[in-house]
C-alpha cells in the first residue's frame, strides 16, 4: 500500500496520480462545490444539461497553498480552483482529470469520501475519473460527517477483501452502517453504464487490492490498521468535508 500524507497532496500528485498502476485509491479529502451554470460547464469538462443551468459537479481539495501565481494556466482554464476550509488551497476540478492528468487508471476503483461525490446533476468528476480508465466511482450523494463517512469506508473495504462486486460492497456498508443521521447521505458506486450512450465491456470486478493507494488529510483507521499524521487540513466534518 502507498500512503500519501498531506504534504504530498499537492497538485502534482494528482496529476501523477493514473500512471501510478493503483488498482484501489481512497481520497480521504474534503470536496467544494462547483456552482457552475450555462457555457461555464463546458470549460470545466462537465458538459452541458438539456434544462440548461446546473449545479455542475464538485472540487477535489488538495493540501498545496493556493497562489495565484502558481498554476496560471490551470486556473485560467478552470482546471484549478481556490477553495477555503480556514486555510485556502488548490482544489482540481473535472476538467484538470480530463486535460492534465497524466495516464490512465487501470480499471481502478476510486473512493472519494468527502462531500457530495456523487451529488451533481451530471456526475463531472465521477465521469471524468470513469473516461480516463477508473472502473468504478464511489461517493456521498450529499453531506457526510467524518466519522459517519470513515465507519461506511471500512466496511466498504472488509467487503472488497472477501471478493464482492464494488456495488455489492457499498450495499454491505449501507446495511452496515446507515445513511448519515443528520444530512440524510447515502454512498452511491458509478460505473460507465451509469451514463448514456456508453458501452462497457465488463463489470469492473475488483480483484485490486495488490496494489492501493491512500490519500489522506487527517488520521483514519481502516481493517484494524491505525494510520496517524500531522494534518494541514482540519479533520472531515460536518458541511466543510
Amino acid at each position: 500500500m502507498r500512503y500519501y500524507p498531506p504534504s504530498e497532496v499537492t497538485v502534482q500528485m494528482f496529476k501523477d496520480l493514473p500512471k501510478q498502476g493503483y488498482g484501489l485509491i481512497i481520497l480521504r479529502a474534503h470536496t467544494i462545490p462547483l456552482n457552475i451554470i450555462g457555457q461555464d460547464t463546458e470549460r470545466l469538462g462537465l458538459g452541458t444539461h438539456k434544462s440548461g443551468p446546473i449545479l455542475a459537479d464538485v472540487g477535489v481539495m488538495t493540501s498545496e497553498p493556493y497562489s495565484g501565481s502558481s498554476h496560471v494556466y490551470e486556473l485560467l482554464a478552470n482546471e484549478l480552483v481556490r477553495g477555503s476550509i480556514g486555510k485556502t488551497y488548490f482544489a482540481i476540478t473535472p476538467a484538470f482529470v480530463r486535460n492534465e492528468m497524466q495516464g490512465t487508471f487501470p480499471n481502478s476503483t476510486i473512493i472519494l469520501m468527502g462531500c457530495a461525490g456523487v451529488s451533481g446533476q451530471n456526475n463531472g468528476l465521477a465521469r471524468a475519473l470513469l473516461d480516463r480508465g477508473a472502473g468504478s466511482f464511489v461517493g456521498w450523494d450529499n453531506t457526510v460527517s467524518a466519522d459517519r463517512t470513515d465507519a461506511a469506508t471500512s466496511v466498504l473495504l472488509q467487503s472488497l477483501t472477501e471478493g464482492n462486486t464494488v456495488q455489492a460492497a457499498v450495499s454491505s456498508a449501507m446495511l452496515g452502517v446507515g445513511s448519515d443521521p443528520e444530512f440524510g447521505s447515502h454512498l452511491r458506486a458509478l460505473d460507465l453504464k451509469a451514463f448514456p450512450n456508453e458501452q462497457v465491456v465488463a463489470d469492473p470486478t475488483p480483484g485490486l487490492l495488490a496494489v492501493m493507494a491512500l490519500v489522506a488529510a487527517s488520521p483514519i483507521c481502516f481493517l484494524g490498521v491505525v494510520i496517524l499524521l500531522t494534518s494541514k487540513l482540519p479533520r472531515i466534518r460536518g458541511r466543510g468535508a
